[in-house]
């Protein structure tokens, strides 16, 4: 019982060193996820026969001008939170 007392500085830093490793090992792997989930959806297939895509800026200026869905076609945003693609389609 006395030895495990003697050890307590080398055992602490021995778990602080491992709890450390762990968490690093956690952060590299949810940002390998969200690295391959972002990779996975840039090449979304159209939703639709006759779209093209279109850039975020012209989406967002259609949206301001109430031009989303017209007569002559509509802008479409597909996808993930944070990961959206934005096509027309007539």
């Amino acid at each position: 019982m006395l030895k495990a007392f003697k050890t307590w500085p080398n055992t602490t830093f021995a778990a602080i060193c491992a709890a450390g490793v762990v968490s690093v090992l956690f952060l590299l792997s949810v940002a390998t996820s969200l690295i391959t989930s972002s990779f996975s959806s840039a090449n979304a297939d159209p939703p639709g026969n006759g779209c093209v895509t279109v850039s975020k800026g012209e989406y967002q200026g259609a949206y301001k001008k109430n031009l989303v869905r017209t007569r002559f076609g509509t802008y479409e945003k597909m996808g993930r939170l944070g990961s959206y693609s934005y096509w027309y389609c007539r």
